[in-house]
């Protein structure tokens, strides 16, 4: 019965707009598009990326890791993602958020454990907006 309701509270929560998902529950505007599984950006590109994307007519930016981590289905895995997100492969995924000794952190949606990288690696981007 647990279960049942985690799934139908994850279908409300969740809906698709063109290639966007609206996030009912945090208010966020997800990218979900075929350049979030194709195209890997060392940190300098990702940001300028989401900076310049023109999507819905809405403002974009990298994500903070715990936004990402919103969209990880932890009751799932390869990818470990909510079904709603089509375009979504088992790889780290950039934050825009600091980790230690120089790095950025990273979501990994394999599984949805974080990572950090040096800024000159390249990673897949999904990009974030506010309604």
């Amino acid at each position: 019965f647990f279960t049942f309701l985690l799934f139908v509270e994850a279908a409300d929560r969740f809906v698709r707009i063109g290639d966007a998902v609206r996030d009912a529950k945090t208010g966020l505007l997800w990218q979900d598009s075929k350049e979030n599984m194709t195209t890997r950006y060392d940190l300098a590109h990702a940001k300028a990326y989401c900076a310049t994307l023109t999507l819905l007519g809405k403002k974009w930016r990298l994500p903070s890791k715990e936004a990402l981590l919103s969209i990880v289905d932890f009751n799932t895995f390869d990818p470990a993602a909510y079904k709603a997100f089509r375009f979504v492969v088992s790889e780290d995924y950039w934050s825009g958020d600091k980790g230690e000794k120089g790095k950025y952190s990273a979501v990994y949606f394999g599984s949805g454990c974080t990572n950090d990288f040096k800024p000159s690696e390249k990673h897949f981007v999904r990009c974030v907006s506010k309604e």
